[in-house]
C-alpha cells in the first residue's frame, strides 16, 4: 500500500477550532451588551435615575462578561495543551458554543425577569452545562491522549483541578434558584477565587 493510500488519522489540527471559538466567544461577549435597556427620550426621563434604577442589570451584564471571560480563559488554557483534536471533541466544542451563544438571551431573560425562579433556573443551567462541557472536553482529552503530557505537568495539573470547580459552583448557584433565585447568580463570584487559589502542587 503506497504512502497516498494510508487512512487518514482522525486527528486534527485544533487552531481552526480555537479561532471559531475565539470568534463566538467575543461575539456572545459583545452582545450582551443589548440586555441593557436604552431609555425612551422622548418621555423625558431623567438619565441618572434611569441607569441607577438599572443597576441589576449592570449587575448581570458586568456578571456574564466576566464568567464569559474566564470561560473563555479556561478554553485558551487547555488549548496551550491539546495538541490534536478528534471528531468527539469537535462535536463537544460545538455544543459547548451553542450555550455561549445562549449567554446573551439567559441574561436578558434574568434582566427582564429580576427575582423570577424559571429565569434564575435557566441561567444557571445554562452555566451548568457549559462547564460540564468544557470540563468534559479536558477529561476526554487525557483520556484519550490528545494533549502534550510532556509539557508543563504542573499546569496540567491545575486545570484539572480548575476544570471540576466550575460545574459545582454552578450545581450550587442552580440549587439556590429554588430558594433565593435573585441573588443564586452571587455564588459566581466564588469562581475567580479558583484563578488566584494557590492549588497544592500535587
Amino acid at each position: 500500500m503506497s504512502e497516498t493510500d494510508q487512512p487518514k488519522s482522525p486527528n486534527m489540527d485544533p487552531h481552526r477550532l480555537e479561532s471559531l471559538t475565539d470568534g463566538i466567544f467575543a461575539f456572545a461577549m459583545t452582545l450582551l451588551v443589548l440586555s441593557i435597556n436604552l431609555p425612551d427620550v422622548n418621555k423625558g426621563v431623567n438619565i441618572g435615575a434611569y441607569l441607577l434604577a438599572q443597576y441589576q442589570n449592570f449587575y448581570n451584564f458586568a456578571l456574564s462578561f466576566l464568567l464569559l471571560s474566564i470561560f473563555w480563559l479556561n478554553h485558551s488554557q487547555q488549548y496551550h495543551h491539546i495538541k490534536r483534536t478528534d471528531a468527539v471533541t469537535l462535536w463537544l466544542n460545538i455544543f459547548m458554543l451553542l450555550f455561549v451563544v445562549l449567554m446573551p438571551f439567559s441574561t436578558s431573560l434574568m434582566n427582564d425577569q429580576t427575582g423570577d425562579m424559571a429565569a434564575a433556573l435557566f441561567f444557571n443551567a445554562n452555566m451548568l452545562a457549559l462547564s460540564l462541557i468544557l470540563m468534559l472536553i479536558w477529561q476526554y482529552s487525557l483520556k484519550k491522549g490528545l494533549i502534550d503530557l510532556g509539557s508543563n505537568k504542573e499546569h496540567i495539573i491545575q486545570v484539572s483541578r480548575r476544570g471540576f470547580y466550575t460545574p459545582v459552583v454552578a450545581l450550587l448557584a442552580l440549587l439556590l434558584s429554588f430558594v433565593v433565585s435573585g441573588w443564586s447568580s452571587l455564588t459566581y463570584l466564588l469562581i475567580p477565587l479558583a484563578l488566584i487559589m494557590p492549588w497544592p502542587k500535587k
